[in-house]
């Protein structure tokens, strides 16, 4: 059970960033949404990754949740002001 919840962030996360880089071919070039695809795939993606490597079999992940979440928030915290500053 660990596993499928491990892997619903991995493929909406990959999604995510499949997405952004796709809209690269874009006329114009890519669109400002995409930048905000790239950061929240990003943040998505590491804790889902992180989520399967530690999950055990019939157990959840209990208090790791919480570092989880730390890293997810922190993550897209840090590209969202990345992306957000002036150029």
């Amino acid at each position: 059970m660990t596993a499928r919840r491990g892997l619903v962030p991995v493929f909406l996360g990959t999604v995510l960033v499949a997405t952004a880089y796709a809209s690269a071919f874009a006329p114009g070039g890519a669109p400002r949404w995409a930048f905000w695809a790239m950061s929240l795939g990003t943040a998505v993606l590491c804790p889902g990754m992180m989520a399967l490597g530690a999950g055990r079999p019939a157990r959840s992940l209990g208090p790791l949740r919480f570092a989880l979440a730390f890293t997810f928030v922190v993550l897209l915290a840090g590209f969202g002001l990345a992306f957000g500053l002036p150029g």
